[in-house]
């Protein structure tokens, strides 16, 4: 969880203001998420207008946080992936910006009740196929990318879905409740 307030917000850009399709800035933790590259590689050879960058594991030379959240205040969907564990930061940053993720398919039980639909988000799905990671169905994957970027009112249902069910959700407040709540029933249970 994150708390909204701390990200920089100038007046959130519409889809026809946004000029990337998608981005991703960030660590490929490869050696823990073999599917980050998988996708992005796919993502850059196939998409237009896109904005990627990689930071290497100890690099320091990042962007400051106004820059990050330009690029993500101009993006329609930003690519969300795993990271060490499935919960990422950019899921949240997503909706701060109004952007739809393309994030994985959750793989464990997500606290606050997250919900991950076709209607809040695009998700795909990889299997460990030949020692290697595939995408499990990469036709779907690029045609819900493509519908987002050509249809306006599918990108803001999905973007604004995706919003509300992190801020109602996701956020530090929304979090320390849910914390709270599973104390509190193993307490009554003694």
């Amino acid at each position: 969880p994150i708390k909204f307030e701390n990200y920089h917000k100038e007046l959130s850009k519409n889809f026809k203001e946004k000029n990337l399709n998608i981005s991703f800035l960030g660590r490929l933790h490869t050696e823990l998420q073999e599917e980050r590259s998988l996708i992005l590689d796919y993502l850059e050879k196939n998409f237009d207008n896109t904005y990627f960058k990689r930071f290497k594991l100890n690099e320091v030379n990042r962007l400051t946080l106004r820059d990050y959240s330009n690029i993500l205040n101009d993006s329609k969907i930003i690519f969300s992936p795993s990271g060490k564990v499935w919960d990422s930061v950019r899921h949240s940053e997503a909706a701060i910006y109004k952007s739809v993720p393309l994030i994985s398919k959750p793989y464990c039980k997500l606290s606050s009740n997250i919900n991950v639909t076709e209607d809040n988000s695009i998700f795909y799905d990889v299997k460990l196929l030949n020692n290697g990671f595939n995408i499990v169905d990469i036709d779907q994957l690029s045609n819900s990318i493509n519908k987002v970027l050509q249809d306006e009112k599918l990108y803001f249902n999905k973007s604004n879905l995706w919003f509300q069910e992190m801020s109602n959700k996701n956020t530090l407040f929304e979090r320390a409740k849910y914390i709270v709540e599973i104390i509190k029933s193993h307490l009554n249970k003694n």
